[in-house]
């Protein structure tokens, strides 16, 4: 079922284009914020995802930068993420073990790295200021990241979406200044204690009053269905629903293959790797960064090539998603080349992925990403013994349907 007419226009009118493609997901997060349970988080996941590529290519259609897309996705799947996780069925539905950030870009948690992204984009604003936009939007919808536990994080969002509604009205011609123009009322008819309340609160209370007023008649309208179609219904999906394992199973012969742990069993016994692997096959292998560089350097030690090799040709046995991650401690950079450990982290996986895909025969699934320090493993991140286990690589890989 289509959103009804106000919510279309309320997202889609006179809005930016990649604003547009992503509105589905954008009310599909708030939608997931306010729901209370879920039946089936599993397949809700898949139809989400189907989402989130549909998102892709509706971008892709309407010309925008794949640079810009990425960016895009990374906000998108950071702000459904969240909105999952703050349900009441969120932490018990098994999600956070893997969210949308770890399907599409190897990273298991946004709030961080949501505004690293947003103060690097505001240095030139203007040029970014399609995604800067819809940033805002997710920030407006309800999105908090690292600030929702902190004491004044309530304060501090406030600004930050102050100062983003300020600086987009003043790039925008005034026939479009307004973002959503059908969510301010008029100026000189309004109580006086609204004029005292931010412009974001308005702005996000009109959305969710909207979004909720549609969910709560659709889901009178559709409370004697059953609860998975009706999230089908919901999100807008046009997909067909995929076919249970039984009918799988019938449809083509079932391969027997050694899983990732399996092949790099002798890599794993010899201490230079492990892999921990999930019953869905889905598998992380980690090396130690510490052993692969030198001390803020990129360059993969000769040393460590071979067993890289190694992982190639496991990896060309194993179809699927292939995403390289790269981890820093928490000491801060200090290097003319890299501005931040983010920085150094990306690289430092760009060369893990070069050497794998020298060897992999296709060498289009494979990807790379740097989480910096924000995602440590041994706590607390600033014990020297701790920062060697946080120096890492992980190579995150997701079998096929």
């Amino acid at each position: 079922m289509a959103p009804p007419a106000a919510i279309s226009d309320f997202l889609g009118g006179g809005l930016n284009a990649l604003v547009q493609a992503a509105s589905p997901l954008l009310l599909l997060a708030v939608q997931l914020r306010n729901s209370v349970s879920q039946p089936d988080a599993a397949h809700l996941r898949e139809q989400v995802i189907a989402q989130v590529r549909q998102f892709e290519s509706t971008a892709q259609a309407a010309g925008i930068a794949a640079q810009t897309i990425t960016a895009a996705r990374y906000v998108l799947c950071s702000t459904l993420d969240e909105s999952v996780m703050n349900t009441p069925w969120g932490q018990q539905s098994g999600w956070a073990a893997k969210t949308l950030l770890v399907v599409f870009h190897g990273e298991s948690y946004g709030g961080e790295k949501f505004f690293i992204i947003l103060d690097r984009l505001c240095a030139d604003f203007s040029k970014h200021i399609d995604l800067i936009e819809l940033m805002y939007i997710c920030l407006a919808l309800g999105f908090g990241g690292r600030y929702q536990i902190e004491a004044d994080g309530r304060a501090k969002l406030a600004d930050i979406q102050e100062e983003l509604y300020r600086r987009i009205k003043a790039q925008r011609p005034p026939a479009a200044e307004e973002l959503a123009p059908h969510w301010k009322g008029i100026e000189d008819r309004r109580n006086p204690l609204v004029r005292h309340v931010p412009l974001w609160v308005i702005l996000a209370a009109g959305a969710c009053l909207l979004l909720g007023a549609f969910l709560y008649f659709f889901t009178r309208l559709n409370e004697l269905s059953s609860p998975v179609s009706a999230q089908v219904a919901q999100i807008g999906l046009k997909t067909a629903v995929p076919p249970d394992d039984a009918q799988r199973r019938q449809a083509q012969p079932k391969v027997e293959r050694k899983s990732l742990k399996q092949l790099l069993a002798p890599e794993e016994q010899a201490g230079a790797l492990t892999v921990d692997e999930k019953p869905d096959g889905s598998a992380l292998v980690r090396l130690n960064a510490a052993a692969m560089f030198a001390s803020g350097g990129t360059e993969v030690a000769d040393q460590q090539i071979p067993m890289l090799h190694a992982i190639t040709a496991a990896l060309n046995q194993v179809p699927g998603r292939v995403v390289v991650v790269g981890h820093t401690d928490d000491q801060p950079v200090h290097s003319l080349r890299f501005k931040d450990n983010y920085a150094l982290s990306a690289e430092r996986a760009k060369s893990v992925l070069q050497i794998l895909g020298q060897g992999i025969d296709n060498s289009g699934r494979l990807e790379s990403s740097g989480a910096g320090s924000s995602q440590p493993i041994a706590l607390p991140p600033d014990l020297p013994a701790n920062r060697a286990r946080n120096r890492r690589v992980e190579i995150l890989y997701s079998p096929e349907d």
